[in-house]
């Protein structure tokens, strides 16, 4: 069974992902390290993505998506699903493909662009696990945090044109075949959290 947490840059999805998975023991699929970890492999499906990634090209949405798909059949629990589908025909696909995603819950953190965005050039991340936060990173808290490379004024300008264009439609496609809920992401991220299992213990 699967939970997609949607929502645009900034908005608290890989905290509420991490919390998800921490409380539910269950795992968290990032498409971030999805794909990096298909990047280190020897393959030639590997060498591709990696040299699409380090020209700065989009990766394909079909091949994005069977990717993912691939993941999620090699698991057999339930699941968090963070950073897909951001675009409406990665969207489509989970919809064709529901056998096997398997959604039980679309999960959208709603805020605005101006409080999205200073989240986002306030932000850190923990090199040891990746982690994004704003403050310290909650599985190595003494770390020293970096900044995302695209955390800056004018990559979250250009990654905002892209949610509006390509994933606001994917979101609304997810929500009109699936059970949804909009959660205010400007509360504390506890508060957050707790709204999101309230609904996940009627799943279990």
């Amino acid at each position: 069974m699967g939970i997609i947490i949607m929502g645009p840059p900034g908005s608290g999805k890989g905290t509420q992902s991490y919390f998800i998975s921490e409380a539910c023991n269950i795992p968290h699929l990032s498409t971030g390290d999805i794909l990096r970890e298909k990047t280190e492999e020897d393959t030639e499906e590997g060498r591709e993505i990696k040299g699409l990634i380090d020209k700065g090209n989009f990766v394909p949405d079909s091949k994005i998506a069977k990717i993912v798909k691939d993941k999620i059949q090699s698991i057999d629990t339930l699941y968090v699903l963070d950073g897909f589908p951001r675009t409406e025909p990665q969207a489509d696909y989970v919809c064709d493909k529901n056998d096997i995603f398997d959604v039980k819950l679309v999960v959208f953190l709603r805020m605005s662009e101006e409080e999205a965005g200073e989240r986002v050039l306030q932000r850190r991340f923990c090199p040891k696990c990746n982690t994004t936060v704003v403050s310290q990173c909650p599985v190595h808290p003494k770390g020293r945090m970096r900044r995302r490379k695209d955390d800056h004024p004018p990559a979250l300008r250009a990654r905002r044109a892209l949610y509006t264009e390509k994933t606001v439609p994917a979101i609304k496609a997810l929500q009109m075949k699936f059970v949804s809920i909009v959660i205010d992401a400007t509360q504390d991220p506890s508060e957050i959290f707790q709204e999101i299992n309230n609904y996940i213990k009627r799943l279990t």
